[in-house]
């Protein structure tokens, strides 16, 4: 039953982005939310699976990744 929720939860949250991004024309944030998806349903308890450490981590690499198309 963990497996499927696990599934569940991961396809609608890789749904959901993918909507948005394809709305706003940036597909690209779907790649790095796979293995972010998998984590906090499977390992809610660890580290990485916090809200707070997922969020700063995604918003640190999309803003490395917006200075590296800046410059």
């Amino acid at each position: 039953m963990a497996g499927i929720r696990l599934f569940l939860s991961s396809a609608v949250l890789l749904a959901v982005v993918g909507a948005i991004g394809q709305g706003a024309g940036w597909v690209m944030p779907t790649t790095t939310l796979g293995p972010t998806a998998y984590v906090l349903p499977a390992h809610p308890e660890s580290e990485a699976a916090r809200l707070r450490n997922s969020s700063l981590g995604h918003a640190t690499a999309a803003a490395g990744g917006l200075a590296c198309l800046a410059s």
